[in-house]
C-alpha cells in the first residue's frame, strides 16, 4: 500500500460475524486459498495462525520458510 498507494486498492468486507478468533481465522484461510491471493495478490504465505495449529500444515510451513 505504501508502495502503490490506498487509493489504488479496494476494500471489501466479506463476512462480518463471526463466534471466534478460530472461526475468522479458518474463514481467513479459505479466502486466501479460495483468491489464490499469495499468488494473485498481497499474501506472503498462504497459512494463518489457525492453520498453523494443524500439525501437518505447521510442518509443511516451516519447512517452506527454512
Amino acid at each position: 500500500m505504501r508502495k502503490y498507494g490506498l487509493e489504488n486498492f479496494s476494500f471489501e468486507i466479506l463476512k462480518e460475524k463471526f463466534q471466534s478468533i478460530e472461526e475468522m481465522e479458518d474463514y481467513e484461510q479459505k479466502m486466501i486459498i479460495f483468491y489464490d491471493s499469495k499468488n494473485n495478490g498481497y499474501n506472503q504465505t498462504e497459512y494463518t495462525h489457525c492453520a498453523l495449529r494443524d500439525p501437518e500444515l505447521k510442518k509443511k510451513y516451516l519447512k517452506s520458510i527454512s
